[in-house]
């Protein structure tokens, strides 16, 4: 092997992360387009106010910094994994000279740990989007889906999972 195989790896696992990223962009725009359809029509709520909540804004707001406050509890679980599984690797790979057949089967399974955790990520982060959208009473524009965190947390969790699951299968 040359020097250049780990530029090369490392090239490869960049460009299939980013790639992931840009379809869990995509994904997710589509299904929030599909969220504000079932929930929105010229802007407004199809079922009008089905909570009762514009007469009570202290309780709705409540309940959507609830669901914000969520958010980033998910993201504070996913990085504590993150971090956990790559110190666990980290040892494995500094701590042991060649790696026996045990320690390829951690790095393999810390792989799909990562991938699991990405997955549970991503579909908390949808879960507490959609209860915030049904608790909005006008419409967002479509492209407001840029600005928010969740749009971002999904992205970056993604590419992040897909790069960090691909290093541990490469080290083992």
């Amino acid at each position: 092997m040359t020097k250049l195989c780990p530029l090369i790896e490392l090239s490869v696992i960049a460009g299939v992360s980013v790639i992931a990223g840009a379809v869990a962009l995509c994904a997710w725009l589509w299904l929030v387009r599909k969220l504000l359809e079932a929930n929105f029509k010229d802007g407004v709520r199809i079922d009008g106010d089905k909570r009762e909540l514009s007469d009570r804004p202290d309780l709705l707001g409540q309940q959507i910094e609830y669901h914000n406050n969520a958010t980033y509890r998910a993201l504070e679980f996913y990085v504590k994994v993150l971090l956990a599984v790559l110190g666990g690797v980290a040892y494995v790979v500094l701590s042991k000279g060649p790696l026996a057949e045990n320690e390829r089967l951690f790095l393999y399974a810390a792989g799909w740990i990562v991938l699991l955790v990405t997955c549970l990520f991503c579909l908390m982060i949808l879960v507490h989007q959609k209860s915030k959208i049904e608790r909005w009473l006008l419409a967002p524009k479509f492209c407001d889906a840029w600005l928010w965190n969740e749009t971002w947390f999904v992205v970056a969790g993604v590419i992040i999972g897909v790069s960090t699951t691909l290093v541990c299968w490469i080290v083992a």
